[in-house]
């Protein structure tokens, strides 16, 4: 009897066990589905928050230099070639999703023949500020100059932060100096001061960092 009991007890267990762990999957595979639909919407939606006919001189101002010992023009193919999910591979900014316009075409990581970064394309990327907060920002491909050698992104008019970032590409002898430039603005000025400045440079070095790795593969 007690044999019987105990048997009953292991059995109704196990079925309950199995039941909350499909229950847990089906609501993260749901959450999932959710989010991807939002993505899909934000980007399909998407307005850029300045233009090239914009004076940028009240935004605030950001700037950094990195240097590869690697010459001019194997620098640009490797950072205009590269997919998003080389470029945006976490742990910090993750790339999720992005959208041709001209093709009306999503993409993700997973997606076959997924295209490396292409003029007019818009990204979805998630930043992680701590191990809490987690934001989700657009932006899009808005200029890739073969003959001045920069790339320009431009955030998207939703994003918390309005603006544009510009990576050029400078000869140094045997040498290429990469400057990043970002001009950003929100509607708070703490936040521009002080978190702002901080977090994206953490963003932007785990950016050009990524790449740098692809140098020696």
């Amino acid at each position: 009897m007690r044999s019987y009991s105990l048997h009953s007890f292991i059995t109704v267990f196990l079925i309950s066990f199995l039941l909350l762990f499909t229950n847990e999957v089906f609501a993260e595979n749901n959450k999932e589905k959710k989010e991807k639909a939002r993505r899909a919407q934000k980007l399909k939606n998407f307005k850029a928050s300045v233009n090239s006919k914009m004076n940028l001189d009240d935004y605030n101002f950001h700037q950094k230099i990195y240097v590869l010992n690697h010459d001019i023009e194997k620098v640009w193919s490797k950072y205009s070639s590269l997919k998003p999910q080389q470029s945006w591979k976490g742990p910090l900014a993750i790339y999720k999703q992005s959208y041709s316009k001209s093709e009306d075409v999503f993409y993700e990581t997973s997606s076959e023949n997924h295209p490396s970064l292409k003029l007019g394309n818009i990204y979805f990327i998630k930043l992680k500020l701590n191990n809490l907060l987690k934001i989700g920002v657009t932006f899009q491909l808005t200029k890739i100059d073969t003959s001045e050698k920069f790339i320009e992104m431009t955030y998207g008019l939703d994003n918390a932060t309005h603006g544009r970032q510009r990576i050029y590409f400078l000869k140094d002898e045997n040498r290429t100096m990469i400057l990043h430039i970002s001009n950003f603005k929100s509607g708070n000025k703490f936040r521009d001061k002080h978190l702002y400045p901080k977090f994206h440079e953490k963003f932007i070095d785990e950016f050009h960092n990524n790449i740098k790795q692809n140098f020696n593969l």
